[in-house]
């Protein structure tokens, strides 16, 4: 021991009823808090360039308060840029929020937008985790975008195509049928 520090371990039985302190007699958590997240985004299917919005939805649906509470939100796609986390730290691909004590029944709401990046290609797949997390509480929920690219107005470019050619098949069958048979 280097004599600036104090180690002090405490062990007791404890019935089911009793309260948990610490050394300065204030209550310990004992696993009472029950965190969720749910998260949401404005839609499921989006163009290069679209500008995404998620909400995640953070609850203590127990019946204590739990310190230290922080949320993560990462995405492990290379396709999606986030730029405005209100509150929350960007790092990267990540966004972190420090929510600190969340009372019993609390309810935390975050935001943040992303954009698509203009190189991703049709039927890309964009998952995006966000955790919430505190001592002895873990909890995760994901959402996936999917990349569409728009088609032409008339729709896929072979159905006109194909469409012709069974007209012009159809006019020279009729011609010949015609040709042949009345003349």
């Amino acid at each position: 021991n280097d004599g600036d520090s104090v180690r002090l371990r405490v062990e007791t039985d404890c019935d089911s009823d009793s309260e948990e302190v610490d050394i300065r007699g204030e209550r310990i958590a004992r696993g009472e808090a029950n965190l969720t997240i749910d998260k949401s985004v404005d839609r499921n299917e989006a163009l290069p360039g679209d500008v995404l919005s998620y909400t995640l939805t953070v609850r203590n649906t127990g019946s204590d308060s739990i310190d230290d509470v922080v949320v993560d939100d990462i995405h492990t796609s290379n396709r999606l840029t986030i730029f405005s986390a209100p509150g929350g730290q960007i790092r990267g691909n990540a966004i972190h929020w420090d929510l600190g004590r969340m009372e019993r029944g609390a309810v935390r709401i975050l935001h943040y937008t992303a954009s698509v990046s203009l190189d991703a290609q049709n039927g890309d797949l964009i998952p995006n985790t966000a955790t919430v997390t505190a001592p002895g509480q873990r909890a995760s929920d994901t959402e996936f975008v999917r990349v569409i690219r728009a088609l032409p107005q008339t729709g896929s470019p072979v159905m006109p195509l194909a469409a012709s050619v069974v007209l012009i098949a159809g006019s020279i069958g009729s011609t010949i049928f015609t040709k042949r048979y009345f003349f």
